[in-house]
């Protein structure tokens, strides 16, 4: 009876923990609505949806689509019911969007430490803790998970950072500079990152 009261506890401490995630995320909903509403093209021709001065490459929302449906298929084919379907969707858009704020961080540290930007400074030097608060939320699928799903994860972001590697020292292009080996890096990355979560859920 003790130890039924204490795994309800703890699945009420991370279910709460989850729905901070609907606020904390909440951005990233309000940007691809009003960014998939205004669909344009780069200076170069490459497609981009642009919400605010942010600009998003269509790699970025399939790999934030994919990321998330299969994180909540696995979810659900553990758990089953409208509760796992529940519970999928929650850990499926935690985990990618906390695997977005990371890949933002790499990003641009990468930028920094390889090519001087001073983008760094203007993101990260004032209110870390909040980007670090958001990556926490990989932290999700933890409960799900096995050991098998971990070591397919790490080796999934470890491919991901042997592309970032690669993207550096072929230097570093962005889309938007017309590069054809930069946007496909940029986009095998971006892909990565957000299957991370689906494939340490998959076990």
């Amino acid at each position: 009876m003790q130890t039924d009261i204490s795994m309800r506890g703890l699945w009420l401490i991370y279910i709460s923990y989850l729905m901070g995630s609907i606020v904390l995320f909440g951005w990233y909903d309000r940007t691809t609505v009003k960014a998939l509403l205004n669909p344009t093209r780069d200076r170069v021709g490459n497609m981009i949806f642009v919400a605010d001065g942010v600009a998003v490459y269509p790699f970025t929302v399939a790999a934030a689509l994919v990321g998330v449906l299969l994180s909540v298929y696995y979810v659900w084919r553990r758990l089953g019911g409208v509760a796992g379907l529940l519970l999928g969707v929650l850990v499926g858009r935690a985990s990618v969007l906390s695997l977005f704020e990371l890949y933002e961080f790499t990003f641009v540290g990468f930028g920094a430490v390889f090519h001087g930007w001073e983008a760094w400074e203007e993101n990260y030097g004032k209110g870390v803790e909040w980007t670090l608060l958001k990556m926490s939320y990989v932290s999700s699928v933890a409960p799900l998970v096995s050991r098998r799903g971990v070591l397919r994860a790490l080796a999934t972001f470890s491919a991901a950072i042997a592309l970032f590697l690669l993207w550096v020292f072929t230097g570093y292009h962005l889309p938007e500079s017309g590069d054809a080996i930069g946007y496909a890096l940029n986009a095998a990355t971006r892909i990565l990152y957000a299957l991370t979560p689906a494939i340490a859920l998959r076990g």
